[in-house]
């Protein structure tokens, strides 16, 4: 499993939402895409043509971003390689938004790490309080794509239009 810890019920009482979550990550991440891929289209049609140059390429970052978010939120696995799929680019991008959403994904990252490290068996057993911890994780992961997605993406500025 590579560090990986796999979420399963602890019993039998939770055995019905145990197999709801072992395959709702792939229909989720799959309409979570093309939903995304529908709105970044919107998003590129409603720029004028001379603007979709610009927009373009931090546009199709910020997909990545929330589309690694949509995948480690449904994920049944709970593991610290997901912190390396999304810190560069994540905080990348974080950093052009704002301070606040940086810091939203440090905090989301650190949390991470810790209930990996200090609890990992507890997911394994799918104890409810470190079921509510992952929750709070994954809402806060949630806010933080939601932020940087809805957040407006920078256009060329007169700068960067006298260096090119």
């Amino acid at each position: 499993s590579f560090g990986s810890h796999n979420i399963v019920a602890a019993d039998d009482r939770l055995a019905g939402l145990e197999w709801i979550f072992l395959r709702m990550q792939g229909p989720v991440v799959l309409l979570g895409m093309a939903a995304l891929l529908f709105l970044a289209w919107r998003k590129i049609m409603a720029c004028l043509p001379s603007e979709r140059p610009y927009v373009l390429p931090e546009l199709t970052l910020r997909v990545i971003c929330v589309v690694l978010v949509l995948y480690i939120m449904s994920g049944r696995m709970f593991s610290p390689q997901y912190l390396t799929w999304i810190t560069p680019l994540g905080l990348f991008l974080s950093v052009r938004v704002s301070l606040r959403l940086s810091l939203l994904l440090v905090v989301t990252l650190a949390l991470t790490h810790t209930i990996w490290r200090t609890m990992g068996l507890s997911f394994e057993l799918f104890r409810p309080w470190a079921f509510f911890l992952l929750l709070l994780r994954n809402g806060m992961l949630l806010g933080w794509g939601l932020g940087l997605w809805l957040s407006p993406i920078p256009l060329r500025t007169q700068t960067d239009a006298r260096r090119s």
